[in-house]
């Protein structure tokens, strides 16, 4: 887990100012990471499984709103592209 601090100057920056939605109210980013060097569907299915364990685990102490994903991260919850098609449509849950 990465732990990101936003207080301070982030919160006096103008939402139109620049595009970044963490501001006033929201203490933390938490980012979760998991890495693997396997190809195998066992290795995937293991550290997928092991990071949803702890995001479900976490959640219980962090807030329900906002809970967003910044646009720049992939995130699998929020829907994938296959390597060939890079489409909004497709990637949306």
């Amino acid at each position: 887990m990465i732990w990101n601090l936003y207080r301070g100057i982030m919160a006096k920056i103008s939402e139109s100012t620049i595009p970044f939605p963490h501001r006033k109210g929201n203490l933390f980013k938490i980012q979760y990471v998991t890495s693997w060097y396997q190809g195998n569907k066992e290795a995937i299915t293991k550290h997928m499984d092991w990071i949803n364990e702890v995001y479900d685990y976490i959640g219980a102490y962090v807030p329900t709103s906002p809970r967003v994903t910044y646009v720049k991260y992939r995130d699998l919850d929020l829907g994938i592209n296959d390597k060939s098609n890079t489409s909004f449509n497709q990637a949306s849950v």
